[in-house]
C-alpha cells in the first residue's frame, strides 16, 4: 500500500509540474504573439524590450 501511495503521489507531482510548464509555456506564447502584434501596428515599439519586462 505505502508503495502504491508513493507511486501515486509521484505521479502526481510530475503531472502538476507538466502543467505549470505549460501553463508558463502558453503565457510565454501569448505575450511573443502580442509583441509580434504591436510591433505590426507600430513601428517604434520597441518588441525587445517589452518582452525583456514581461517574461522577466
Amino acid at each position: 500500500y505505502e508503495l502504491v501511495a508513493k507511486t501515486i503521489n509521484e505521479n502526481l507531482n510530475l503531472t502538476k509540474h507538466r502543467a505549470s510548464e505549460y501553463y508558463i509555456n502558453g503565457i510565454t506564447n501569448q505575450t511573443i504573439a502580442l509583441a509580434n502584434a504591436f510591433e505590426k501596428e507600430n513601428p517604434r515599439f520597441n518588441r525587445s524590450k517589452f518582452l525583456a519586462v514581461a517574461l522577466a
